[in-house]
């Protein structure tokens, strides 16, 4: 039977992504700014700047075997639907540890997790860096399809 975390590991866990961040807020410059989540010492905000979205949010949660990441794409579609899921489904075909899907208020995510038991520094650029890619691949065609002559981006 698979065994959940210790509390040492999750402690562990919380570490690494708190040294993680620290070195990402000084060393990338995608990274506006990050910072743990006044409610949750298991959560955690990156603030990245983009280029097709210019600036946009990964929540990273630690869960109880696992951490999440995820970002929201864009807010349900006004028009198009069947064409922005087709699109959005082909374009996650190719992604790597990358899932979209329909959240709350129909909203559109990007999200990734990863096993805590295995995480370490490169897991975490791994999935910040899939989400940003992600978000500047999709935002702006999916954008166009969702809201037509609306969004002018």
């Amino acid at each position: 039977m698979d065994l959940p975390p210790t509390p040492e590991e999750i402690e562990a866990a919380r570490a690494l992504v708190d040294r993680w961040l620290a070195g990402e807020v000084e060393g990338n410059p995608a990274v506006g700014a990050a910072g743990r989540d006044i409610e949750s010492d298991r959560r955690w905000m990156v603030r990245l700047l983009g280029e097709q979205k210019e600036v946009f949010t990964v929540w990273f949660e630690l869960r109880q075997r696992s951490l999440r990441a995820e970002t929201y794409l864009l807010p349900a579609p006004l028009e198009a639907h069947a064409e922005v899921y087709e699109y959005l489904l082909r374009t996650a075909e190719g992604l790597r540890q990358v899932t979209i899907s329909i959240g709350a208020e129909d909203a559109l995510y990007a999200h990734s997790e990863f096993p805590i038991e295995f995480l370490d520094e490169r897991q975490l650029d791994r999935m910040l860096g899939s989400l940003h890619e992600v978000t500047e691949r999709v935002f702006l065609p999916a954008m166009r399809l969702a809201f037509g002559d609306r969004f002018a981006g």
